[in-house]
């Protein structure tokens, strides 16, 4: 029984990770969207801050940033090319 539990949690930690990677897919193209993750990144698992929190001070920040630079470098935001 054990090994079949394991079994299940391997095969969805693969398919957890390969959604993932498909998602990530503009982010990677995108240098604003590397700037992003990275400071999400390493607010919550380096400052071990509080995700809710990162997420509300992200979220406008990512938007004011994709609206400023999309219009002003669209080479720097890959998304609405």
């Amino acid at each position: 029984m054990q090994g079949a539990l394991l079994g299940m949690a391997a095969a969805a930690a693969g398919l957890l990770l390969g959604t993932a990677w498909r998602m990530g897919e503009p982010i990677r193209s995108s240098p604003l969207g590397l700037l992003v993750f990275a400071g999400v990144f390493g607010a919550v698992a380096l400052l071990r801050l509080p995700l809710a929190l990162v997420l509300l001070a992200a979220i406008p920040l990512s938007l004011a940033l994709h609206g400023a630079f999309g219009r002003l470098r669209p080479d720097l935001c890959s998304c609405c090319t």
